[in-house]
């Protein structure tokens, strides 16, 4: 895993608003107190597959929620790049960025943004 992970902590570069930049495993789950998210899936690479395609690519499946309402969530699977978060009910979060999966040792860093 990462050495240095800023955590739940709002920051802005160039006009990019963070909400956090985050490391976690398969299973684990944090939370700001607002927004939720919890890995659900770390899914390998298919060695038959083309390198850097969807199949040839790791994937990590997450689940977002609101704290206040557990029960909606919303599934977001993506690799290594930005991917825009489409949830049936209003999230604070609109684009997750997957900096690095590690499908071996079930890991996964990335940063959520507005």
């Amino acid at each position: 895993m990462p050495n240095h992970v800023q955590g739940w902590k709002e920051f802005n570069i160039g006009g990019t608003y963070y909400l956090g930049e985050l490391a976690l495993r398969l299973g684990e789950e944090t939370n700001n107190g607002n927004i939720a998210v919890k890995v659900t899936g770390i899914i390998p690479p298919d060695p038959c597959a083309e390198s850097n395609s969807w199949s040839g690519s790791p994937r990590v499946t997450l689940q977002l929620y609101l704290v206040s309402d557990p029960q909606r969530k919303c599934e977001v699977t993506a690799r290594n790049s930005s991917k825009s978060i489409e949830c049936e009910f209003p999230f604070e979060a609109s684009i997750i960025n997957v900096i690095s999966i590690n499908s071996e040792e079930k890991w996964v860093y990335f940063d959520l943004r507005k």
